[in-house]
């Protein structure tokens, strides 16, 4: 016989959710409740608002917090208005102080390097040379022999050099020692002071002049220049010399009263011309040729001797300004001070 199969039966779970739902364990689901995609944008957007509040806007409040409190308040007004007031009156003691450290320099320091070019004159002889001693750019007339623009300033003393630039070649080498001949002189003539210098050329070694006249050849034009290396020899001829005096206490007449000026330089330069020279130890005259010295350039400076305050200005010039900036400044200072506080009080007794 034939077993019916009867399907199963179904289990109810009423009970069991209805239990389940009163003691909390499922809760019912909202249709108003916020899906997990809405909460994260919204503290997203949190996020942003409170980055946007700590950067820019709590910044700008506060900019404008202190501007509204710099240049809008009454009290701001009459701070911003005195500290202007102060800065101008700062600013304008250093101006004039500046226009009187400028003032001051011109007046005390004078033109410390002065120099003239010396053109010698080939001939018989030992080279010479006329230097007119005129601060005057342009060249003088022939018959003019004082100087139209003195050079010197007054009672000034001056160191007296001479720079030669001279070709080291087997002539002047050979030559050994030379004298270099220079006197100072007024316009008539006159010589106010006169200096004899021995000069001997001392050849640098084989090695410099090699490198010298390569670095000459490539750095600057070889048509330009000759090409064998010179030497640069500066002669020191007169120390600590007054060229331009006012009337002096000893002298000739005309110097007693009016002073003097040098207005011309003669310059010499070259061995001993002197014919039938006789030696100690010789019995025989021994002529002595006037050997030539070769010369590139020569130049004659005068270099003013300094003391004092006017050393100092020249001297140490950022030393002398801050210094007299300091004292300037703080004289003008407290004199605009007093002057204010006296002003202040005035008008308080009137009021």
């Amino acid at each position: 016989m034939k077993r019916e199969v009867l399907p199963p039966r179904p289990v109810s779970r009423g009970p069991l959710r209805k239990s389940a739902r009163r003691r909390g364990w499922v809760r019912r689901r909202s249709a108003h409740a916020p899906l997990y995609l809405d909460v994260a944008i919204q503290t997203v957007w949190a996020y942003v608002r409170a980055i946007w509040r700590m950067l820019v806007q709590w910044p700008l409040e506060q900019c404008y917090r202190v501007t509204y409190a710099v240049f809008l308040s009454p009290t701001s007004h009459r701070i911003v208005l005195r500290m202007f007031m102060l800065c101008a009156l700062h600013f304008t003691c250093m101006g004039l102080a500046l226009l009187a450290f400028g003032a001051f320099y011109y007046a005390w320091v004078p033109k410390v390097a002065l120099s003239k070019d010396v053109w010698l004159q080939y001939g018989e002889g030992a080279p010479w040379a006329d230097v007119r001693l005129d601060a005057t750019p342009s060249d003088a007339l022939v018959w003019q022999k004082e100087a139209r623009q003195p050079m010197f300033d007054v009672d000034l003393p001056y160191d007296v050099s001479l720079d030669l630039r001279i070709p080291v070649n087997r002539v002047n080498v050979d030559m050994g020692n030379f004298m270099v001949d220079m006197s100072l002189r007024t316009h008539d003539g006159t010589v106010l002071y006169e200096s004899h210098r021995p000069v001997l050329l001392v050849p640098d070694p084989l090695f410099l002049r090699w490198t010298s006249r390569m670095s000459r050849m490539l750095w600057k034009p070889v048509l330009s220049e000759p090409v064998a290396p010179t030497q640069l020899v500066r002669v020191p001829l007169l120390r600590r010399i007054v060229p331009h005096a006012s009337p002096i206490d000893s002298g000739p007449a005309v110097f007693r009263q009016k002073g003097y000026l040098a207005s011309q330089a003669h310059v010499r330069i070259g061995l001993t011309t002197h014919q039938n020279v006789i030696l100690p130890d010789q019995p025989l005259p021994l002529a002595l040729h006037p050997s030539v010295v070769q010369i590139e350039h020569a130049t004659l400076r005068f270099e003013a001797y300094l003391s004092g305050a006017a050393y100092l200005l020249y001297a140490y010039p950022v030393f002398s300004l801050a210094s007299f900036l300091v004292v300037f400044s703080s004289i003008e200072f407290g004199v605009a001070v007093t002057i204010w506080l006296v002003s202040c009080a005035y008008f308080s007794w009137i009021a």
